[in-house]
């Protein structure tokens, strides 16, 4: 097993959106003499569109993905991304697939390196990240009023768990779905 760089490349998350997407998991790897290029997707086929009944489209799952350099020679990134292009799109002409969408990672600027890849390449969302050193990580990332609040909360019977075994999962969800109908949430997010 190849150690991946994050959970969003690995097929087991992939195949978790399987049932919800209708689509199959796929990897595509190139492997030639200046690297390794890893792309792992989804595969939907296109159905109830008359005359495209055998082809298909692919996406990223939910979350995190895009092709991603596991190796390079240095100095040769932009000739392993030309020649992961050819070898791509190749196999999407062999295998009838008409479009590919992908979620890059932010972490790992693979849209840099995969631009030349796709029409277009945007930037629709911010993300928050946060430091889970410490005694209390959160804390110094909120506002004066949320700090307030939750140092108040312990005195209303709110208690904070960290709780590494799962023990609490069903609490968890719980709440999660109480809230995800509070805010009126599509399916999509149960």
């Amino acid at each position: 097993m190849m150690n991946l760089p994050d959970i969003h490349f690995t097929p087991g998350y992939v195949r978790a959106f399987e049932a919800h997407e209708g689509a199959k998991t796929e990897i595509f790897e190139h492997k030639c003499e200046d690297g390794h290029v890893y792309h792992i997707y989804m595969r939907r086929m296109l159905e109830g569109y008359p005359g495209y009944e055998t082809y298909s489209d692919i996406f990223t799952a939910y979350g995190y993905g895009g092709p991603l350099i596991l190796a390079c020679k240095p100095g040769r990134e932009e000739a392993l991304v030309q020649q992961y292009r050819k070898a791509f799109d190749t196999y999407c002409q062999e295998n009838k697939i008409l479009s590919a969408f992908a979620r890059f990672h932010p972490l790992f600027d693979n849209a840099r390196a995969f631009a030349s890849c796709y029409d277009s390449v945007d930037a629709i969302r911010r993300i928050a990240i946060s430091d889970l050193s410490g005694e209390e990580p959160f804390r110094q990332e909120l506002s004066r009023s949320v700090r307030r609040a939750y140092n108040k909360a312990p005195l209303e019977g709110v208690e904070v768990v960290m709780d590494y075994d799962c023990e609490r999962l069903d609490d968890f969800i719980e709440i999660y779905e109480d809230t995800m109908q509070k805010n009126r949430a599509g399916s999509y997010y149960y």
